[in-house]
């Protein structure tokens, strides 16, 4: 019964965004027939790809929120410009360009298919936290936090969107707040993982929990932080918290992240903007679907245009991105975000744009990049999964897929430089725990591992 429920859930999701459509581009003039089918093709592909990670079974949430960025944050948007000719930013979309975009798009699409094929959740060796350890690694991860709160300000993490993005331009203000959110956030993932599993006491446990939720929501906020960043962290804790996801749980999931992607978040950042917000009408949900907060397809319209002027990076873009950790005093001829390229490139003063994924990979190295790239990712987050799944399991492995498909949205809507340096940290941070002996394997585990094992050429003859 799993799947003709969760069937029947997303088709209630689709058939709620679908007939939104008529009234959000009533009285706009669409583009031409050549942008609208681009859109249209990726908004296909898109479907397809979501269609199969809720209802097998061995997808897990992961995947699940690849195709949710490609699906609700891309393509669908895209679909709604074009057909109301109402793109964010005031640059044309040609034809030609919107053909080639789609094409590469749904080339990284493909791609990852093959790339993710295979079974995607199993279970892992038993592990269990250290207690004394994780207590420690706690103390350490609350002391950041609190000094990130006292460098940056209460005031300032509980002001709005624009003026907390505006203060931290100041790097003196942006490094401590992205340290201090990736510890905070790997404390209580660690401490909730360890609570489930009864690794460590109740009361102690609580407190540890407690202590760090508070200062997630704090440099979290919701009202003054982006949607990916929030929603990252929401997202990773649910999936220390739940099992192994089940269709009918992936379809929920489904329904819930798309009612707060254009309900909840549309009237959130009416009340940031404007100070009040209505519920009753798609006032606040016109303001943002033809605004900045969905310009993927428009901005990777624009990248493949700078290609075509300025040719590829042969990789610079990327390697910029990985050593994201580099400080540029020592690295001086390091990439800045491909979206402040191409922006500064059109003459755009705002610089907080997108740059997907399949973009990155498409000024690194052409259409081959894109093919390398998407199956290069799916294969990643087929591993991932592989590794992170199943029911019960608390290891490391459970933890970085808690990070992956919370961070899932913001690592594919880039830009990818901008994108692992806000979120690189909580990696660093799981690396920093994992050093400090916080995860330990049970025996079980071990002998588990031992039976796994593969024989060397020496045992198998």
């Amino acid at each position: 019964m799993q799947r003709p429920i969760a069937a029947v859930i997303m088709l209630a999701t689709s058939t709620m965004l679908v007939s939104l459509a008529p009234f959000l581009i009533e009285g706009h003039v669409g583009y031409s027939a050549e942008v609208q089918l681009a859109a249209l093709s990726i908004l296909i592909v898109s479907a397809a790809g979501m269609i199969r990670s809720v209802l097998q079974s061995d997808r897990g949430l992961a995947d699940l929120f690849f195709w949710f960025y490609f699906l609700y944050i891309f393509a669908f948007p895209a679909v709604l410009q074009a057909s109301a000719g109402a793109f964010p930013w005031p640059y044309p979309v040609n034809g030609d360009a919107a053909i080639l975009t789609a094409f590469a798009t749904n080339l990284f699409l493909v791609a990852y298919l093959f790339g993710s094929h295979g079974n995607a959740v199993a279970r892992r060796p038993a592990s269990r936290a250290n207690a004394f350890n994780l207590l420690i690694f706690t103390l350490l991860s609350i002391g950041i936090g609190a000094l990130a709160v006292i460098v940056v300000g209460p005031t300032l993490l509980l002001s709005s969107r624009d003026q907390l993005s505006m203060a931290i331009n100041d790097k003196a203000l942006a490094y401590p707040l992205f340290v201090g959110r990736g510890f905070v956030l790997v404390a209580l993932l660690l401490n909730l993982g360890a609570w489930r599993g009864a690794d460590t006491d109740r009361f102690i446990g609580s407190v540890s929990v407690l202590a760090s939720l508070a200062l997630v929501v704090l440099l979290f906020n919701p009202l003054a932080t982006a949607r990916f960043q929030f929603l990252g962290a929401l997202v990773a804790v649910l999936v220390v918290l739940i099992g192994k996801p089940t269709p009918v749980l992936k379809a929920s999931i489904l329904l819930g992240m798309t009612f707060a992607l254009f309900f909840a978040f549309a009237s959130i950042k009416g009340l940031a903007s404007t100070g009040s917000f209505d519920v009753t009408t798609l006032d606040d949900l016109k303001r943002t679907i033809f605004r900045v907060d969905y310009d993927s397809f428009q901005l990777s319209v624009a990248i493949t245009d700078y290609v075509r002027q300025e040719g590829y990076s042969w990789g610079h873009n990327l390697a910029s991105a990985v050593l994201f950790f580099v400080p540029r005093p020592l690295w001086p001829g390091k990439a800045d975000p491909t979206g402040d390229v191409v922006t500064k490139y059109l003459g755009w003063d705002y610089t907080n744009v997108s740059s997907p994924l399949p973009m990155e990979f498409y000024l690194a190295f052409g259409l081959i990049g894109v093919l390398a790239g998407g199956a290069l990712v799916g294969r990643a987050v087929n591993k991932i999964e592989l590794l992170g799944g199943g029911a019960g399991h608390y290891g490391y492995s459970k933890y970085v897929l808690a990070l992956v498909a919370g961070f899932m949205t913001i690592m594919l809507r880039g830009s990818m430089v901008t994108a692992l340096a806000q979120v690189g940290v909580a990696f660093i941070a799981l690396w920093i725990a994992q050093l400090m002996g916080v995860m330990t394997r049970t025996r079980a585990g071990r002998a588990e591992a031992l039976v796994r094992r593969p024989l060397t050429r020496v045992q198998r003859l």
